[in-house]
């Protein structure tokens, strides 16, 4: 007997959680990242255009992945119970 295409999905995505992981820790890496340069120019070490630009890339950046991340979570922990409840 085949298994259907969304059952098979779900067992991928329960299977690799790493991976929502780390799009989440790339995000905050960039967040601190540019939260460093704004330190860097509170201390004059840097022009201020550059590092303001920088945190908000870094910004966009840990929201975009804490999104993904959060998704990605939510429907593993879906999948999983989808998982329990039509097992064969």
């Amino acid at each position: 007997m085949k298994t259907p295409h969304f059952k098979q999905q779900l067992l991928v995505v329960s299977q690799n959680p790493k991976r929502f992981l780390s799009i989440f820790l790339v995000g905050a890496a960039l967040f601190g990242v540019s939260g460093l340069l704004l330190v860097a120019v509170q201390k004059h070490w840097i022009s201020p255009h550059y590092s303001y630009n920088c945190f908000i890339i870094g910004l966009v950046g840990l929201a975009i992945s804490s999104i993904i991340a959060l998704t990605g979570y939510l429907g593993l922990c879906v999948g999983r119970i989808l998982q329990m409840l039509f097992r064969d």
